[in-house]
């Protein structure tokens, strides 16, 4: 299996686009053959948005090379909205 960091041969990437909602927020994200749970988005993933604490207040939020980015891209959509 290739991974996204490795230089790909002339195999196209078959994205895909899948629908997310948390919480009332819907997402979109575009994955490929070479990324971790391209057809949906994982239990843990769910898991883990599931149990944040209120982040309501926050005024800034880091996601360090997470996958396609679910938990950055939901939270800055539901949370730091203005």
């Amino acid at each position: 299996m290739n991974h996204y960091f490795k230089p790909m041969h002339s195999k196209p990437l078959n994205r895909k686009r899948i629908p997310f909602r948390f919480l009332g927020v819907d997402c979109e994200f575009e994955t490929h053959e070479n990324i971790f749970s391209k057809d949906h988005v994982d239990e843990g993933t769910q898991l883990l948005l599931s149990s944040l604490p209120d982040l309501s207040q926050a005024q800034s939020l880091l996601d360090l090379g997470c996958g396609y980015g679910v938990v950055g891209i939901t939270l800055k959509k539901g949370v730091f909205t203005s």
